[in-house]
């Protein structure tokens, strides 16, 4: 993007006039008022936007939240908005694994993650031990912190996710980065339009491939863990149990294939067999495949993009609603320049 100076300095030379820096400012202005409407006309038509929203996408869920205005007698103020497609909702209960992101940060440096990997409790004792002579200060501060919240040892096996980085959210965040600094309706036009489209896009991705397959980025994980798997040899107990057997006697792990369990975890946790579950699988003579939680089948992927977030009219049509116009939010002026990117953690 260009910035205000520069565009200041070609002006000037394209016009051969002088121009000052508060004159481009008002005509920045002008213009994203031309292109995106203005402000407090916006905020009027809040109502008419939920109105068609609701009659295009029945059954979705549109909650706004206002403020009392400080004069008698006068329209509220806009607080907050959510919308949930029914699209969405249906979607989410299709298949989709049982994850709502947060903001959140991890450890970096000569310790890196270790303890927050660790996905048994002895393995989290022995990390953060060593964690402590390395570090005695980060230890501390570690131990402050609820365990569940940042080591998968203590992650609930419901979410079949092993996921401890905020990735999810940040790719969210970065498809919504240009919308963030336009006015109110432009900015939820451009998230409904960027979620139609993605969800469009994925539906179209899927049914490129096999039905009876898991999805692509599952299979690598396969093959990587399958890769492994020579390193152990399998040790049947009964028709579901076996005992994997590392190249040491600290490297044992015991598989229950109806259960559907590993001691390590890891099949626990995601839901996708480990190198350990493998190595049992392939000696009960069955596929890997069949082994793979639901989630990450390319039918369930089907059924979680089947249905469709519509198309909008232009505001000239939408139904008009009896309620009093919005007022834009209190502005709060400050004099630094507002940021459009989140600080690192």
């Amino acid at each position: 993007n260009e910035s205000l100076a520069d565009f200041r300095d070609r002006v000037s030379v394209d016009l051969r006039a002088k121009v000052i820096l508060s004159q481009v400012k008002r005509a920045k202005r002008k213009a994203i008022s031309l292109l995106d409407g203005d402000t407090k006309d916006q905020f009027k038509m809040m109502w008419d936007y939920c109105n068609e929203m609701d009659r295009i996408n029945p059954g979705s869920t549109i909650r706004m939240k206002f403020t009392d205005n400080e004069v008698p007698r006068q329209p509220y103020k806009f607080k907050r908005i959510c919308i949930c497609f029914v699209a969405c909702k249906f979607d989410f209960k299709a298949g989709c694994r049982k994850i709502i992101g947060v903001d959140g940060c991890w450890l970096k440096g000569p310790i890196h993650s270790v303890a927050a990997k660790a996905t048994t409790e002895q393995q989290f004792i022995v990390y953060m031990n060593h964690m402590f002579e390395l570090d005695p200060n980060v230890a501390a501060w570690c131990n402050e912190k609820e365990p569940s919240q940042w080591t998968m040892t203590y992650f609930s096996s419901d979410a079949k996710s092993d996921m401890l980085l905020n990735n999810v959210c940040e790719v969210y965040n970065n498809m919504i980065l240009d919308a963030r600094d336009k006015t109110i309706l432009t900015l939820l036009e451009k998230k409904r339009y960027l979620l139609m489209a993605r969800t469009l896009a994925n539906r179209e991705k899927a049914e490129q491939w096999n039905l009876g397959d898991v999805c692509p980025k599952i299979k690598d994980i396969l093959l990587k863990n399958q890769k492994a798997t020579g390193e152990y040899i399998p040790r049947k107990s009964n028709q579901w149990n076996y005992e994997i057997i590392g190249a040491s006697i600290m490297d044992n792990w015991a598989v229950d294939l109806e259960k559907r369990t590993c001691s390590c975890r890891k099949w626990t946790l995601t839901g996708i067999p480990c190198k350990h579950a493998i190595a049992a699988i392939w000696a009960n003579r069955e596929d890997t495949l069949d082994y793979v939680h639901d989630s990450y089948k390319v039918e369930t992927y089907r059924k979680i993009y089947k249905n469709a977030i519509f198309s909008m009219n232009g505001l000239q049509i939408w139904p008009k609603s009896n309620k009093h116009p919005l007022l834009p939010p209190r502005s709060l002026t400050s004099t630094k320049r507002r940021k459009k990117e989140e600080k690192k953690s």
